[in-house]
Formats: C-alpha cells, structure tokens, sequence
C-alpha cells in the first residue's frame, strides 16, 4: 500500500510541474513531499537486464584492487568523465584504488558495460552513512558515472544504473545520494555552486585557467596573493591518533545540517582524511592543554591539464596551444568542522596558505554549510559549475510547506575589473551524472542546511 502511495504522490508531482503563464502550478506550492523511505524496493528477476542490453554488450565488474583494471579505468575515465570542457583532471591508477575502496566496499558494486571486451561505461556506488533531517539513512554514492563518448545517446545509463540498482539492492542497501550538474532536473534536495581561489594567479593566467587583460595582470597577482605563514598556532598534519575526536567534529558539525554525513568509525575517516602524498591533505588544531582535536580542515588534490575539444581540422592548433599550457594543481575542500571558539574564518584563510605549500594553484569549495559565508570575504570567485543533490527513493520535506526559494548563491565575489572573468576547472569534481536520472522525490533544501562534501 506504500509503494502504491508512493507512485501515486510521484505522478502527482511530475503532472505539477505543469507551467501555467510561466508560473508553476497552484498545486506545487502547498503539496508537502513524503518524508522518509519511499519503500520502493528494487527487485528484479535475473533474466531481464539480458532482455534491456544492447546487442554485443555485457555486464562487468570491475577489480577496483587490480592493477590492471584501474590502469584501464583511469585512462577511460580520463579521456572520457570530463565531456566538452576546456579542463580535464587526470584519474590516476593511485587515486581510484583510494576512491573506491573505502571500507565497507563491495567487489560487485564497481559496474562496467563492455562492447566487444572494451569498457564502454562504469558507474560504482561507495557505502555511505547519511543525516537526513536527524534519522541515520545507510546508503550509497552513485560516483564516476561515465559512458564512452562514441557511445552516449544509446540508454547505456539507464542499463548501467539498473544493473548497479540491483546489486545494491542485493546487499540490503535501498537509499542513493548522487549529484548532477543538470540545474533542469526537477526535485534537487538542494543547488551549490563552485567557488575557485587563485592561490598562483600568474600560473592561472599561463594556463588558460582566468582570462586576464594584460593592463591588469600585476594588479590580478596582487590581489590574490596568499601570505607565506598560517596565522593560527599549533596547526599541524592530521594523525591516527588525532581520528576520534575528529571523527566526533564532522558527526557534530553534519549533525547540525538536514542532510549531512555520518562517519560511523575511525577506520571510515582515516581513509577519508588521513594524509596522503599527491591525494590528500588535513590539519587539526589540537587543544594546548588536552592534545584533543579542536578543528579540522582536509582537501583533496588533483590535476587539471588543458584540453581542447572540437572539429579535429578547425581547432588542431588549439589543441596544440592547449598542449603547451602547463597543467593546473587544484585542492577541493573536503571537511571543514570546529568546535566552538575556534576561528573558523581564519582557519579556512590558514588552509589557502597550506593548499600552496602543498603546490596548488587554486583552491576550490561549494558554497555549503559552514564554508559557504567566507567564501567571498576570502576573496573566492564564483565558477560556472553547479551540484544538485538528491536522494534516491528516500523523501525530504522542505518543512514549512510553501515553495522552495532560489537557491542561487547570495554572496559573490567582486571582480577587480571586467577583463576577469573565472573559468571553471574543466573536471567533475563530484560525481556528475551523465545521462539517465534516478527518480528522486523531495524538495529543495538551502545551500546552509547541506554538509557533504564534494566527491573526490
């Protein structure tokens, strides 16, 4: 009767979005959504993915502890995850192998299709505990979906997804997160946006990254200039030791938030956070009488090079233009949590001075939760790229049943003169859906009441 219940309110909600002089539907704005599970359980018999498969094209799972096939995932996902972009991160074999293997991972829950032995898509779901309005949901996140360029417009998502649904749903497991960058499609539990730091602006300049009026170059590196020493004492690299009390600063600070992150051990942490050359990087703050974390601060690494895309005889000196531009080290702000007392603008200005010893050019972040009010006071500009949230088969109500505001980002960063303009890095810093959707029910909640970070 609840599933039924549940088909019934989602028909509903896709016949409100029918538009009425360019104003949504009465209905949309008083109808609550369903909260909780959805109970739409995700069963299927064996035989009929063979009966939705494309000819000459199966079902694989992909060893995310073999050599081997994460050399092969990393150059399919390095040609392929980034599309059209002016900017593609590189997918090291080192960096998938910690990506998709945090603890609780199973061996089934890396998909690949392949076409005549070749990987033509692959999707993985990492196991993750999530905060959804104060319950513990036990979920996955659907991460690095990808569908070969020669390949897209053939439903291959929609297969893909569905044999990966099945194989979550095997294991007990009927909740999703994911992102897109699709801003049209409906029912996002929340919108951020990505804001960039110039940490090297000269190297941002040579490699295409910002577009800066040769007049204003000087005044460009002035502007964003990072100071060469952190100003809070004691700022040291995250250890094993320092695991319990920061894993109790994240569960607190994601606690306060209507959908955040739960990490259930120290193990969970330390694979998320514990430093890592070339990966990761974290910083405690740790209490000068106690030793016990009072502040962390973690950041991914990656690297961008320029990419060129187009007609192969139009734009082939692009492309090698593109070529002699050196690449771009980015850091992504992961985690950021203190207890009270600490000062957290200045904590996030100590982590611009420690993203460039680490080598970085920029430093980029979501505008959520705790980080999203110092973005522009720390001089952040805002990119082109967008996340949505959304949850799969779990609803979220916005809570005061009237429609749900724009959630455009309200704090901009201001620009020295219009011959600035940011790009944004080329690369889906987060897990990005390519085609075909998961239905999601709910409505939208504010940038200020989301606390996970963008994927790795």
């Amino acid at each position: 009767m609840a599933s039924m219940r549940s088909r019934v309110l989602a028909t509903c909600l896709l016949l409100a979005r029918v538009r009425c002089g360019g104003e949504p539907a009465s209905f949309w704005k008083v109808q609550p959504a369903s909260t909780g599970p959805l109970g739409l359980e995700y069963r299927h018999c064996g035989d009929e993915l063979s009966r939705v498969l494309p000819p000459d094209v199966r079902v694989s799972s992909i060893d995310t502890r073999s050599p081997r096939a994460l050399r092969e995932l990393s150059r399919f996902l390095t040609e392929h995850y980034q599309g059209e972009e002016s900017f593609r991160v590189q997918q090291p074999a080192a960096r998938l192998r910690w990506v998709l293997n945090p603890p609780g991972m199973r061996d089934s829950w890396a998909v690949g299709l392949r076409l005549g032995g070749e990987l033509v898509a692959f999707a993985a779901a990492l196991p993750v505990a999530l905060a959804v309005d104060g319950a513990r949901v036990d979920a996955v996140e659907v991460t690095y979906l990808c569908v070969h360029a020669a390949q897209r417009g053939k439903r291959l998502t929609r297969v893909l997804l569905r044999a990966l649904a099945r194989r979550v749903a095997d294991a007990g497991v009927q909740h999703a997160v994911y992102t897109t960058s699709n801003e049209r499609l409906p029912r996002a539990l929340g919108r951020a946006h990505f804001y960039h730091r110039p940490l090297r602006p000269r190297r941002l300049i040579a490699s295409g990254f910002v577009e800066v009026e040769p007049l204003f170059e000087a005044l460009y590196a002035e502007r964003f200039a990072v100071p060469r020493r952190t100003r809070t004492r004691g700022l040291r690299p995250l250890r094993p030791c320092d695991l319990p009390a920061a894993r109790a600063l994240v569960n607190r600070a994601h606690g306060r938030a209507r959908l955040g992150r739960v990490v259930g051990s120290d193990a969970e942490l330390g694979h998320l956070a514990l430093p890592q050359r070339g990966l990761v990087a974290a910083y405690v703050l740790p209490c000068a009488r106690t030793g016990r974390a009072r502040a962390l601060l973690t950041f991914a690494l990656s690297v961008a090079h320029p990419h060129e895309a187009g007609d192969a005889r139009r734009s082939a000196w692009r492309r090698l233009l593109a070529r002699r531009r050196p690449p771009i080290r980015a850091a992504t702000l992961q985690l950021l949590a203190a207890d009270m007392g600490v000062d957290i603008e200045q904590l996030l200005a100590d982590g611009l001075v420690l993203a460039r010893r680490h080598g970085c050019d920029v430093l980029t972040a979501l505008d959520t939760f705790e980080a999203g009010p110092l973005l522009s006071p720390l001089r952040f500009a805002e990119s082109e790229g967008s996340l949505s949230f959304h949850l799969y088969n779990y609803g979220v109500a916005h809570g005061r049943g009237e429609r749900a505001p724009s959630l455009r980002a309200r704090h901009a960063a201001s620009a020295i003169s219009s011959g600035v303009r940011a790009r944004a890095v080329g690369a889906r810093l987060s897990c990005a859906l390519d085609r075909g959707r998961l239905p999601a029910l709910g409505l939208l909640l504010r940038p200020e009441e989301i606390a996970l970070p963008s994927s790795l």
